[in-house]
């Protein structure tokens, strides 16, 4: 019984520690970002993400599912989830309200 022990303690501190790392971490997400995050991510692919930056004074969130699909774009959203734009896609637009996103995105 003792030997059982000894193999249980390092599987159950693994086991936390992957859980911890694991943790959403959305306590400053919007909640309409956040219901967004939770519908696009039931479809999205492995290598979607979403990207929170600072552009024209206010938080804006890049849903970025353009890896997912040939052609695909990213959108930008405020955090009330108006939509600003999009970023890539077919055209490979880079412009958001007439501005290169990535030089005045924080």
């Amino acid at each position: 019984m003792l030997k059982n022990v000894k193999y249980l303690i390092p599987i159950l501190l693994f086991t936390t520690f992957v859980q911890i790392g694991c943790v959403k971490d959305d306590e400053d997400v919007p909640e309409c970002i956040d219901n967004l995050i939770d519908q696009e991510g039931k479809n999205a692919c492995a290598d979607a993400t979403v990207d929170e930056y600072t552009f024209e004074g206010q938080s804006v969130y890049v849903l970025n599912f353009q890896n997912c699909f040939a052609d695909g774009g990213s959108e930008v959203r405020k955090a009330n989830c108006e939509i600003m734009g999009l970023l890539g896609g077919i055209i490979g637009n880079v412009n958001i309200n007439g501005k290169v996103f990535d030089q005045n995105a924080i």
